[in-house]
C-alpha cells in the first residue's frame, strides 16, 4: 500500500502571497458603510457602466480589504465613487482622525504640482 503524499503548509505561511495595502476597509468604515453597501453601489456602478466584471460581492469586498485578491481598475473606480475619494486616495492614503481635515488628493497634488512646473518654465 502507497502512502498519499500531500502538501503541508507550515505555520505561519501562506501559499499566494497578499496583494498590496490599500485603505479600502479603513476608508469604508470612515463613510461607516458596510461592505454589503459598498458591493450594491460597486455593482451599480459596474451595471451603469455596462462593464461585465465580477468581484463585487460583499465576500470579494473583503478579500480585496485583506489583500487576498486583486482589485481591477473598474472596482477601484466604482469603490472610488461610492466612498467618495479618488482611486489613488484608496491606495495611498487613510482616511483622516476624527476632527481633522480630509487628506488632499494625491491626483489633485499632481495636477497643482505639474502646473507650478509649467508656470516656472520647468516643464
Amino acid at each position: 500500500m502507497s502512502k498519499r503524499i500531500t502538501k503541508r503548509q507550515l505555520p505561519g505561511t501562506r501559499l499566494r502571497p497578499l496583494y498590496q495595502k490599500t485603505f479600502i476597509k479603513q476608508w469604508r468604515d470612515y463613510r461607516e458603510m458596510s461592505q454589503e453597501e459598498l458591493a450594491e453601489h460597486v455593482a451599480e456602478y459596474l451595471r451603469e457602466n455596462e462593464i461585465s466584471e465580477k468581484g463585487y460581492t460583499y465576500a470579494s469586498i473583503g478579500r480585496m480589504e485583506n489583500g487576498r485578491i486583486p482589485y481591477s481598475q473598474p472596482i477601484m473606480e466604482g469603490i472610488s465613487k461610492a466612498l467618495g475619494v479618488s482611486v489613488a486616495t484608496l491606495i495611498t492614503t487613510p482616511p483622516p482622525a476624527p476632527g481633522e481635515p480630509l487628506p488632499p488628493d494625491p491626483e489633485t497634488l499632481l495636477k497643482v504640482w505639474n502646473e507650478g512646473r509649467k508656470s516656472s518654465g520647468r516643464a
